[in-house]
């Protein structure tokens, strides 16, 4: 019988937080730095819309071994959105974002409070 093992996150480490003024400057500043090649999406839960970005593991073996223990490190880039939209238009690269309602996912939450707490 195959086991099936729960080992949710115990701690995120946030490395970078940073607040747009507006959603949309928060959009285009995913797509400049994604590029053209990549698909991007943002996070929206509770008022806020963000971005979570998580560094390559290959870039330490630290990292990894964090991660296998329950620490994720992360840069958080986010802005206030008071109301869910399903995407966000970037003007300038002439694309659509679209945005994940992730308001029942615990950790997610956990983020988008946190977020809301650096706003004030």
């Amino acid at each position: 019988m195959l086991d099936i093992l729960n080992k949710p996150l115990s701690q995120i480490v946030v490395r970078q937080c940073v607040k747009y003024s507006t959603p949309e400057s928060l959009a285009r500043n995913i797509v400049v730095q994604a590029g053209a090649s990549q698909s991007v999406s943002l996070t929206w839960v509770n008022g806020v819309v963000f971005k979570i970005i998580t560094p390559p593991f290959i870039i330490s073996e630290l990292l990894a071994k964090e991660f296998v223990e329950g620490r994720l490190h992360v840069s958080l880039l986010f802005a206030e959105m008071d109301i869910f939209k399903p995407s966000i238009h970037a003007a300038e690269e002439k694309i659509q974002i679209p945005i994940l309602d992730e308001s029942n996912n615990k950790e997610a939450r956990a983020i988008a409070e946190w977020l809301k707490k650096q706003s004030d």
